[in-house]
């Protein structure tokens, strides 16, 4: 069924505020910079809306036509920090596609938006931990390792959640906290090996870290980079490689200290 979005259901400001909202809470949720393009400009259009914006990583540039004072309006903004939610991230695009094919009145879009954004995480922390405790002992068990050093690398990714944990209630940057989830994680792999020195010391500490990598990341910097999207695939490209960059320094640290990378 589709529901006439009728522009004197809502102020020209109400209208421009859900589009900026709607694009912002994309962004953070880790929409990538094309696609978040690509959605605005459907609404828009559905809305008869003239748009143009262009969507880096830290920051939003809009041009929005105000159809009161028959003038362009211009908005910046600067997203402090992005992320990746990917429940939240389906969420909003459902909702996207629902006001983009007028499913929806912006009325009950925006009162929908509010609802996602207020949302709180679905799962409590030892679900959280399981699914790293998981991810690594299987990944350790892929890599021919035993039963044993399959929990223990499921035990270094433990270390790590906890680390991220604590890191997050703090202010510093989520690079040094990947540089210190590295060096607790390749610290408790050293202390195992010393009771097992049998076991594959560079693939423990990989299976451990494994949450750690930025694949998804890197997969849409090089899909951004493959829709032109320069600037804003360079910097998410980057921003993995200093990711990789910190992890490798925090496993340096704890090996070159220990005498066992010379």
């Amino acid at each position: 069924m589709n529901i006439k979005n009728d522009p004197q259901d809502v102020s020209e400001s109400e209208l421009q505020s859900f589009i900026l909202e709607l694009a912002e809470a994309l962004l953070v949720s880790g929409c990538s910079s094309h696609r978040l393009e690509y959605r605005i400009q459907k609404i828009c259009e559905s809305l008869n809306l003239y748009c143009q914006l262009i969507v880096y990583p830290s920051a939003i540039h809009m041009q929005l036509e105000n159809r009161q004072t028959r003038t362009l309006d211009f908005y910046l903004l600067r997203i402090k920090s992005i992320g990746l939610n990917l429940g939240k991230l389906h969420d909003l695009s459902d909702l996207a596609h629902a006001v983009a094919s007028k499913t929806i009145s912006i009325t009950q879009a925006q009162m929908r938006l509010d609802m996602i954004q207020e949302a709180k995480f679905p799962y409590p922390a030892w679900a959280q931990a399981l699914g790293y405790f998981c991810v690594s002992a299987l990944f350790f068990r892929l890599l021919q390792g035993n039963l044993w050093d399959s929990m223990a690398a499921g035990v270094l990714s433990l270390g790590v959640f906890f680390m991220e944990k604590l890191s997050s209630r703090g202010v510093h940057s989520s690079f040094l906290s990947n540089f210190f989830c590295a060096s607790i994680a390749t610290t408790m792999a050293l202390g195992y090996a010393s009771i097992n020195p049998k076991v594959p010391l560079s693939q423990l500490i990989l299976a451990g870290l494994i949450v750690l990598v930025p694949g998804l990341a890197l997969t849409n910097a090089l899909a951004e980079l493959s829709h032109r999207q320069l600037v804003s695939g360079t910097a998410r490209l980057m921003e993995s490689l200093l990711i990789l960059v910190y992890i490798a320094f925090g496993v340096y640290l704890p090996l070159s200290l220990s005498g066992v990378w010379k």
